[in-house]
């Protein structure tokens, strides 16, 4: 009876009416158990989760998973992994209940329980985290901002920004290849290497998703980059919520 309960209550009812809405455009062979579902709300249904909303760590790709996992009664392929990219458009079209327009990418990874890679729009695959041939270890931490963020307007000023062609050349130009350069490196196991893409990677992020950075962590994150002691990115959306950390030594980050 908890107030985290009933909140988590209340907003599966509200997706519980998305979902029978909107049951005439579900993606071809999906069909939900609405009337179960249903039911269950009706003797209190909710979901018991420690994942914190708002904090660009899943908490809604996790409900979207447990519920498709809980409901889903005909697919037409059998899963895990035959078809993941059949699974990611159940879940873009499910989770854009939460966030306006998703890609369906955190339900997919909440549902296989495995990190993803994604080569192209058609093909993703499961990959093994850590590597097997790591060159050296590090260490990943969350930094709290103590602040919470919708991700649907994270996700709308995002968009607005991607219409200014200046922009969009440097996020095509600059910011996807150094996203990409950190995932290829980390899974080669070139950890060195990731991490000075990351700390480059962090300084792209510092310059131009700076109004996504909340203001008191400005600084931390600059001296992150210029010390080379650790370096922040951020989660999901930004603008609160978690902020990713990456250092060769947890001993030199110490407590922020």
């Amino acid at each position: 009876n908890s107030i985290e309960h009933f909140t988590s209550h209340e907003n599966l009812k509200k997706f519980y009416d998305y979902l029978d809405i909107n049951k005439y455009e579900y993606p071809d062979g999906l069909e939900m158990d609405l009337e179960m579902l249903s039911a269950d709300l009706d003797k209190g249904l909710y979901l018991d989760s420690n994942i914190p909303q708002g904090y660009g760590v899943g908490s809604s790709g996790v409900l979207v998973a447990s519920v498709f996992g809980a409901y889903t009664k005909k697919h037409p392929v059998p899963w895990p992994d035959s078809n993941m990219v059949v699974l990611k458009k159940y879940f873009s079209f499910m989770e854009s209940f939460f966030h306006g327009k998703s890609s369906g990418l955190d339900p997919l990874s909440c549902f296989m329980q495995k990190p993803l890679l994604v080569s192209s729009p058609g093909k993703i695959e499961i990959v093994k985290f850590p590597p097997e041939n790591i060159d050296c270890l590090f260490d990943i931490f969350l930094l709290d901002t103590g602040l919470t963020s919708k991700t649907e307007g994270g996700v709308q000023r995002f968009l607005e920004k991607s219409k200014n062609s200046n922009f969009k050349e440097v996020l095509e130009s600059t910011i996807i290849p150094g996203n990409n350069h950190c995932i290829d490196t980390i899974l080669n196991g070139k950890i060195m290497k990731f991490l000075d893409e990351l700390r480059v990677f962090s300084g792209l992020q510092l310059k131009y998703f700076s109004e996504m950075i909340p203001g008191q962590f400005k600084n931390l994150w600059e001296n992150g980059i210029q010390t080379g002691d650790y370096s922040l990115k951020l989660c999901g959306s930004g603008a609160g919520g978690f902020i990713l950390g990456f250092t060769p030594d947890i001993k030199k980050v110490g407590e922020f």
